[in-house]
């Protein structure tokens, strides 16, 4: 695969906006990155998510799906996203999960308060999982994508503030 780019810097802006082009134009969507490490994310050939990460090291990690959609794209050949017929497992248990968040607290995002399409939301853990954290509905929240990343790294004390803050009640 010598056309797929092994480096951050192998693809450019202007190579990745051309790459987000070939995929709308082929009926995918570019979704909102969730997190530092994601440089692209979009829908693929099954209508499930693909995504390019990005190491600390700046070397990038593809999906299959990624890696197929960019593949076509640099070879110019046929690529078509396609529509997702039936939820994963995951799938459905985190749109579950939203629904509990969204019935508890409201649909908006906990920090800001925007409120979108729950397929759009991300769930945010209050203490990460990686942290010792339970993966437990009372340790979660509802946030929008940037919310959400914006938040990653901070203590609970701090996403407190943060959303006091961006509510306007500091």
């Amino acid at each position: 695969m010598s056309n797929t780019p092994r480096y951050a810097y192998e693809l450019p802006k202007d190579k990745l906006e051309q790459f987000a082009a070939f995929l709308k134009a082929r009926g995918s969507q570019v979704l909102a990155v969730t997190n530092e490490y994601e440089v692209m994310r979009f829908t693929g050939a099954d209508g499930s998510p693909c995504v390019i990460y990005q190491k600390g090291n700046s070397q990038l990690t593809w999906q299959p799906c990624a890696l197929e959609a960019y593949t076509a794209f640099a070879k110019n050949k046929k690529w078509r996203a396609g529509e997702k017929t039936k939820r994963s497992a995951g799938a459905a248990k985190r749109m579950n999960r939203l629904k509990t968040l969204a019935e508890r607290d409201g649909s908006g995002c906990f920090f800001c308060g925007s409120v979108q399409p729950l397929e759009e939301m991300t769930i945010e853990h209050f203490v990460p999982v990686s942290s010792g954290g339970p993966n437990h509905i009372s340790n979660m929240a509802i946030a929008c994508c940037g919310c959400n990343r914006e938040a990653g790294h901070l203590s609970v004390t701090e996403k407190l503030k943060l959303a006091m803050a961006k509510r306007g009640k500091a």
